[in-house]
């Protein structure tokens, strides 16, 4: 609900856009913020979805492969929750993502 008070809108594409190519479909609604699974963000190139600030990643581990190619072209927020009721109860964005975190 907190897009629809700032004045944003939510894009839900059809199940054949999201399958076959999902950049079209954020080109098309122009889509600025995003939150998607590591597994399907892999499936994107960040050069593919120029719009595209923000990216939420949550609900699967997140690579370094993953925070590297995102983190170097947009804003990465990195989302942590316990299970799938609560899938970010804490987030964090990442701006180096070459550091080693332990």
């Amino acid at each position: 609900m907190t897009a629809l008070l700032q004045g944003s809108c939510i894009c839900v594409p059809s199940e054949e856009n999201r399958m076959a190519d999902l950049a079209t479909a954020m080109r098309k609604f122009h889509v600025t913020w995003a939150l998607f699974t590591p597994s399907i963000v892999t499936l994107i190139c960040p050069e593919d979805v120029l719009e595209l600030n923000v990216s939420v990643l949550g609900g699967e581990a997140v690579s370094k492969a993953n925070a590297r190619t995102w983190a170097t072209k947009k804003t990465l927020i990195v989302g942590y929750g316990p299970s799938e009721t609560c899938v970010v109860s804490s987030a964090a964005i990442i701006t180096n993502p070459q550091q080693n975190s332990g």
